[in-house]
């Protein structure tokens, strides 16, 4: 999304530069999630979209063409920027552009060995809680269990995570259990913690509470590309 905010911003800058301020690349998450939620929400849900069909090596012409108008929309509707459609166009070309950019250097996942992998120089090591207690890492992704069909570990203490405490809670034993657990695994990162959950046990609420607290929410297939020039 940061190479999109990046476009977005050379043309809102472009047409407002009054406002280069308010409309820089990394102010553009906050002020789209309060102005336009709705729309940003879809804009970046195609987005992802898209990014996936290239790395599938899969037609996305219809995506493409979508994520168009919708960006359009937001320019020229909801920002009432006066736009060529040729303007939205070029936009919407260098963002295309820059993903398939993304895709020609090589994706491949290497096998290092049962639990261990290594994606573009990256080693990543899969593991339990208690496999890295005492350990130190760069980063942690703590992944949502599911042992039985009704429960999910990372659901149950979801209040905690996003910032709030019931007393009532920490008195039940599987979550007081879950709550240790995620602090040994999200105090071993020293620059990233993140936790990965499946979308259906997940509220948009409750996604706009953890953005609220600091989270950067993310589907699967959406990346966070370095924004510094």
């Amino acid at each position: 999304m940061s190479q999109l905010y990046k476009v977005m911003s050379k043309t809102l800058r472009k047409k407002n530069p009054t406002n280069r301020l308010k409309y820089a690349s990394n102010r553009l998450n906050d002020l789209l999630n309060n102005e336009f939620p709705s729309a940003h929400n879809d804009l970046r849900s195609i987005f992802s979209r898209i990014i996936r069909q290239v790395y599938l090596c899969h037609e996305y012409s219809s995506e493409l063409e979508l994520f168009h108008l919708l960006y359009r929309k937001i320019l020229t509707e909801d920002f009432q920027l006066a736009l060529e459609d040729e303007d939205t166009k070029a936009d919407v070309e260098s963002i295309n552009n820059f993903i398939i950019k993304m895709f020609t250097v090589e994706t491949q996942t290497e096998i290092v060995d049962s639990n261990s992998f290594k994606h573009q120089d990256v080693l990543i090591h899969l593991n339990t809680i208690h496999g890295v207690k005492g350990e130190t890492h760069l980063s942690t992704l703590l992944l949502e269990s599911t042992i039985r069909a009704d429960y999910s570990d990372l659901v149950d203490i979801m209040p905690f995570l996003l910032g709030s405490h019931d007393e009532d809670l920490t008195k039940v034993i599987k979550i007081k259990d879950t709550l240790k657990l995620a602090y040994v695994a999200l105090s071993r990162p020293t620059h990233f913690a993140g936790i990965a959950i499946n979308e259906e046990h997940i509220s948009q609420e409750d996604i706009l509470i953890a953005q609220r607290h600091g989270w950067k929410v993310l589907k699967v297939g959406e990346l966070i590309v370095d924004n510094s020039e």
